[in-house]
């Protein structure tokens, strides 16, 4: 049920649209807990049966729902993208992308680490610590070089 076009449609800002419960489990290390609040579902088997009218639903969906939505996605939705690393000027380095969060839910994983990343996802909950190792990894690589 992974989507690339899921994740492409986060980074323009856009809230996706899901038809299937298993794409709320997708990427739960950059998205776990912010996942449901920023993305409409609708259910797949009565789209295909005629029984809901996507277009319908998306039509009835709140504007304070949406602005929600659309506030949740430009929080976070820079977890969602692999950055390369070279300016750490700009506010949106300052804050964990893709990458670190792989790398940093990889080193978790090999040690037997685990969470509910429904709750603390490692985007929201461990941002600052991520980055702040980061820099220093940064700074020390600079000092050898």
């Amino acid at each position: 049920m992974s989507r690339a076009g899921i994740i492409d449609a986060v980074l323009l800002g856009c809230i996706p649209v899901l038809f299937h419960p298993g794409q709320h489990l997708q990427w739960p290390w950059h998205w776990g807990s912010w996942v449901r609040r920023a993305t409409v579902t609708l259910d797949m088997h009565r789209v295909v049966n005629g029984l809901l009218d996507p277009i319908e639903a998306l039509a009835a969906v709140p504007p304070g729902r949406i602005a929600s939505m659309q506030m949740m996605i430009a929080e976070h939705g820079h977890c969602l993208h692999y950055d390369r690393d070279d300016n750490t000027t700009h506010a949106v380095r300052q804050m964990p992308n893709a990458l670190d969060i792989t790398l940093h839910g990889s080193w978790l994983h090999t040690r037997g680490i685990r969470r509910n990343f429904s709750r603390a996802d490692l985007c929201t909950h461990d941002s600052v610590v991520i980055r702040h190792r980061a820099t220093e990894d940064r700074l020390r690589s600079r000092v050898f070089e």
